[in-house]
């Protein structure tokens, strides 16, 4: 397989009384969507709390549009909101085009656990319980924004960078007005800023090294996989819609390796887009896909200063939010296909295969077959996708999936062009994680039948899960846990622990508190599943 094809290693409100978990629409200071519908509970009624990133509805996403205080009457009354849930002043967003936080239409109910850290660890003696989540913080640090993503670098394991996401508050507005005060509020554009952070760790030390300041919130970054020739890029995207590209080069300056290259955006978007996500193509050096907060699905074409010359919509857009975007790894130097999945507030998970042009062009990948949408798997948004270079014995890739509604799933899809366009889609495994899974990093492949990944789990904090297959089904299992979180835990990253053959140095972090944390798993757990029961 080429050098730099895939990024092995380098990662490419709560609780209600009638027990049912709400979510809403994108939050005002939360990094979350909804599925696009409610369903109701078994008598019928539903009673969502509010939590975070932005105007999440017991639910664990980001901020969009306008915000608005919880303090303020825009909670419908027959919302109970659990007060422990909720910070003072907590922003919501409501979902464009409406003018509040949206009530019901703007919420639906999943049936995942309503307990803070649910899961087996309600079922287990002491312990065993301590066994299971042993890992403790080595160092800890209050951020001066909320965290949204954080990636260490590839080739200098011992930086990493913290993308921020900040939603500000609109300090104009004292006196009083004769106008609807949500009305007045859905004509301002939300005020958003951002940064980003780098540090350096030495030993159990994080040391701040250079803060560079975002005029937009960052919801994504990516570093380029292709190590041997563009090791040093860093691709961020923003709350209103912009690719900015930086340097990244701790040699050329250890204090501020962090340099400014560029920054564009689509001109044909309007400013309040968001783009969500983002994804390196695995083939072409100067293209990145975004997924937008209008549904699509885009290969953006860089060129030769990394600004956006032009672009193709991919055949894989969302009714809604479209939250994830990954690429599949090609098996070797001469493959002139990819595969693209694209992931959406719908529920949905769709996927497509196109060809790689002679030319090396954006404007030269065509989808070879139509694309195909599947349904009913997932029963809340699609947040996260990692594709793997691994395959079933009849042929299909082994692709992971996370989801709002708590859980990670692993498929079997074949290729379109491998199955000459043919759906063929079989689910593996499915675990429940406690929190919805933001993202998902590829920690290492041991065998064509174990892998392990760390989970980014929301409101449940970090997760280090091994996937793997005896020959006739597959499992997931929770090998370790970190939950010193006590807000949503967006984004997370790990190196290998240094004089450990399986053992991990992580960075993890929380979005409300802006609490940054540095864990190590030892390698000694004792996996989830081996537990007795109490």
């Amino acid at each position: 397989m080429r050098s730099g094809s895939w990024t092995l290693g380098v990662r490419p409100i709560e609780n209600v009384e009638d027990k049912s978990d709400w979510h809403g629409s994108l939050g005002s200071q939360q990094l979350g969507g909804h599925a696009g519908k409610r369903r109701e509970s078994a008598q019928g009624q539903g009673e969502p709390a509010v939590d975070w990133m932005a105007g999440q509805v017991k639910d664990q996403r980001m901020p969009t549009p306008d915000a608005c205080s919880l303090q303020d009457s825009l909670v419908p009354e027959h919302w109970q909101v659990h007060p422990a849930t909720v910070p003072a002043a907590l922003p919501l967003i409501p979902r464009p085009g409406t003018k509040a936080l949206g009530g019901p239409s703007a919420c639906y109910k999943t049936s995942s656990s309503n307990n803070f850290y649910p899961g087996p660890l309600h079922s287990i003696g002491a312990d065993t319980q301590q066994r299971l989540h042993n890992s403790r913080p080595k160092a800890t640090l209050i951020l001066d924004l909320p965290p949204s993503c954080l990636l260490f670098s590839p080739t200098h394991p011992d930086f990493f960078v913290v993308g921020t996401y900040n939603l500000q508050k609109d300090d104009t507005s004292a006196g009083p007005s004769d106008e609807d005060p949500k009305a007045e509020d859905a004509k301002k554009p939300q005020s958003r800023n951002g940064s980003l952070v780098v540090f350096r760790l030495e030993g159990d030390k994080i040391i701040k090294l250079q803060t560079t300041p975002h005029p937009s919130a960052l919801l994504d970054l990516r570093f380029h996989p292709d190590i041997a020739r563009h090791q040093d890029i860093l691709a961020v995207v923003s709350s209103t819609g912009t690719l900015a590209i930086f340097r990244f080069d701790p040699e050329r300056d250890a204090a501020s390796p962090l340099q400014h290259v560029a920054t564009s955006r689509c001109t044909d978007l309007d400013d309040d887009t968001l783009f969500l996500q983002c994804a390196w193509h695995p083939t072409l050096a100067n293209a990145i896909a975004v997924t937008t907060s209008s549904g699509l699905a885009r290969l953006l074409h860089l060129d030769r200063d990394w600004k956006i010359e032009g672009h193709i919509d991919l055949d894989v857009p969302n009714s809604l939010e479209a939250w994830s975007i990954a690429f599949s790894s090609p098996l070797d130097q001469g493959q002139q296909t990819v595969s693209a999945y694209c992931g959406g507030d719908d529920s949905m998970l769709r996927y497509a295969s196109y060809s790689v042009g002679d030319g090396g062009l954006v404007q030269d990948s065509e989808a070879l077959f139509p694309p195909v949408t599947i349904k009913g798997q997932h029963d809340a948004g699609v947040t996260a996708i990692l594709p793997l270079p691994l395959f079933t014995d009849d042929g299909g890739r082994v692709v992971v999936t996370g989801s709002y509604d708590d859980h990670m799933r692993v498929f079997s899809i074949h290729d379109l062009d491998a199955s000459y366009g043919m759906k063929k889609v079989r689910r593996l495994a499915e675990k429940n994680v406690g929190g919805g899974v933001w993202r998902l990093n590829l920690v290492d492949i041991k065998s064509p039948r174990t892998v392990r990944v760390l989970a980014s789990c929301m409101h449940a904090g970090a997760r280090l899960l091994e996937i793997s297959s005896d020959g006739s089904g597959w499992a997931c299992t929770v090998l370790g846990r970190f939950e010193e979180h006590k807000s949503m835990n967006y984004a997370s990253d790990f190196v290998p622990l240094p004089g450990s053959e399986s053992g991990l140095r992580c960075v993890s972090t929380s979005f409300y508190d802006k609490l940054l944390c540095l864990w190590d798993y030892e390698g000694s757990h004792v996996p989830e599943a081996a537990l007795p029961a109490a």
